[in-house]
């Protein structure tokens, strides 16, 4: 894994410690498990921080992304769980 930060100094968020640590940690797995690598660059924007991870994996067709918000959900579904 890679980290590029563009920010001058710390970055404060306002937000679940332990929840935001837990999608983050979820996003840059899988990201390793996928795609063999993550590339996270962190960015601040006036009042807002942008945080992009990149990988090499298969990603997701346009149509599914919305899938990404649901629990739960795989995009391929050779990848499903049966229980």
């Amino acid at each position: 894994m890679t980290l590029d930060t563009v920010a001058e100094g710390p970055v404060w968020v306002l937000a679940d410690r332990l929840a935001l640590r837990r999608v983050i940690g979820n996003i840059i797995d899988n990201a390793i498990k996928y795609g063999q690598r993550a590339r996270v660059t962190l960015t601040v924007i006036g009042d807002q921080v942008r945080l992009v991870v990149r990988d090499d994996g298969p990603g997701f067709p346009p149509p599914m992304r919305d899938l990404l918000m649901e629990p739960f959900m795989r995009a391929e579904p050779s990848r499903a769980r049966h229980h």
